[in-house]
């Protein structure tokens, strides 16, 4: 089924919203899971985060991540969908698939930008960048650890998924007001 420009743009918006929560929610995720984790395993009972430091953060994320995962989603998704309508791939499937290769290439180049400049910094004898996370090294001179390349490999994966969740809910938005638009 071909959908219109208008719900095309329609099941993009709520795409984009999609996107932008699951991203807060994999950010957040070991904010909320490490203290209650700590507190299973016995370890010493950590204070957690604060209610107003996570209300603080998610909207950081609304006032800088919604301003740019909508124009993202758009133009990136757009001229993705018109190809794949023009060639017969207009089942959930193809979304889902095209959703998540998408995100795939969206985590690939995030991690593509994070060798180059570690390269970059690792090059340069008067810089150096060195990350912790819970204790653990994730940066060494400017490169990601092997640890640190793991953590980028869950990214990457997480992006995929976002991206195949993000296509499953713009088909689903389309296909919905395209059913009410033209009744049986």
């Amino acid at each position: 089924m071909t959908t219109s420009a208008r719900t095309k743009i329609f099941g993009l918006l709520a795409a984009a919203l999609v996107a932008w929560v699951l991203t807060v929610v994999f950010d957040l995720a070991p904010m909320v899971l490490v203290p209650l984790t700590d507190r299973i395993f016995g370890a010493e009972i950590p204070t957690g985060i604060d209610p107003v430091q996570l209300r603080n953060i998610i909207t950081l994320y609304a006032a800088f991540g919604l301003p740019i995962a909508v124009p993202f989603v758009l133009i990136a998704g757009y001229p993705v969908w018109k190809r794949s309508e023009s060639r017969g791939r207009t089942h959930k499937r193809d979304a889902i698939w095209l959703g998540a290769i998408v995100g795939l290439l969206l985590g690939l180049a995030f991690a593509a930008y994070i060798f180059v400049y570690g390269l970059q910094t690792m090059a340069d004898p008067n810089s150096s960048f060195n990350s912790w996370s819970y204790g653990y090294q994730m940066t060494a001179d400017g490169m990601p650890t092997a640890l640190g390349w793991a953590f980028q490999l869950l990214d990457i994966v997480l992006t995929a998924i976002t991206g195949a969740a993000a296509g499953l809910t713009a088909w689903t938005v389309a296909t919905l007001m395209e059913a009410r638009r033209r009744p049986a």
